[in-house]
């Protein structure tokens, strides 16, 4: 396998910090091989080849893990949003309260 997964559980090509959804996502988008080698010169040729290859013969696990990852953004951007909305919420109210507390007319 030419990625491992480290201890986050992200899948790392090459024994780099470059993940397998970034590297598969440019190839997946239409980048070759070697203008990947291009964009992420720590990662040797051979492997960025051999990921591919290895994307290509398990497409379907790869898939899935791609899938799973995509979900957890999702999941994380989601709780982020009703974290920052929260907080918005919040600055707004206690904005409210002082005008009220100050006899700034709405």
């Amino acid at each position: 396998m030419p990625f491992a997964f480290d201890s986050a559980g992200a899948a790392r090509v090459g024994g780099t910090r470059v993940t397998l959804e970034v590297l598969l996502g440019c190839y997946l988008n239409g980048e070759t091989a070697e203008q990947l080698h291009e964009d992420f010169p720590t990662i040797p040729l051979s492997e960025i080849h051999a990921t591919i290859a290895y994307y290509w013969r398990h497409s379907a696990e790869v898939d899935a893990y791609l899938a799973q990852v995509a979900e957890e953004a999702d999941a994380i951007q989601k709780e982020t949003e009703e974290r920052s909305g929260a907080t918005a919420w919040r600055i707004e109210m206690r904005r409210r309260r002082a005008e009220r507390d100050a006899g700034i007319p709405h």
